[in-house]
């Protein structure tokens, strides 16, 4: 992934982000909201921020649900996008972590290096490329 953030130049070594389509329309204004909540006490079932006033446990249950997502306290209002792109990085890598744990607990060859064959492919399948352009939490 690292090698992938130099060449297109994304944030931190450039100034480029992964926000496309829905992330920048969506789920950016869903996240900074979803912040500033967290930080100032506001209501998680009710938004008046958001369009003219919008059901925000369902947008929660719906967007943000993640326990990951939930970080975001620990992040500055004015990095939630990096905010959002580590985390798009942290969860493509969980999700191969949890599949290499799953094939260690499942396969009946124990050999890593087929493992780590596995887990990248997992990690870099087409999913994971839709992940980047259609963010979901």
């Amino acid at each position: 992934m690292v090698l992938i953030f130099v060449q297109r130049g994304i944030f931190p070594f450039g100034d480029e982000s992964f926000l496309r389509t829905d992330m920048y329309h969506q789920y950016a204004p869903f996240f900074s909201e979803f912040k500033y909540k967290l930080s100032h006490g506001g209501s998680l079932l009710y938004s008046w921020d958001l369009g003219m006033g919008i059901n925000f446990s369902a947008l929660y249950a719906y967007y943000l649900a993640s326990p990951l997502n939930w970080l975001i306290v620990l992040c500055p209002q004015a990095y939630v996008i990096e905010f959002m792109t580590y985390m798009i990085v942290a969860k493509i890598g969980l999700c191969g972590l949890s599949f290499t744990y799953y094939l260690s607990k499942h396969s009946t060859k124990k050999k890593s290096g087929n493992s780590l064959f596995w887990n990248i492919l997992c990690t870099f399948r087409i999913y994971s490329r839709v992940q980047l352009e259609y963010y979901v939490a």
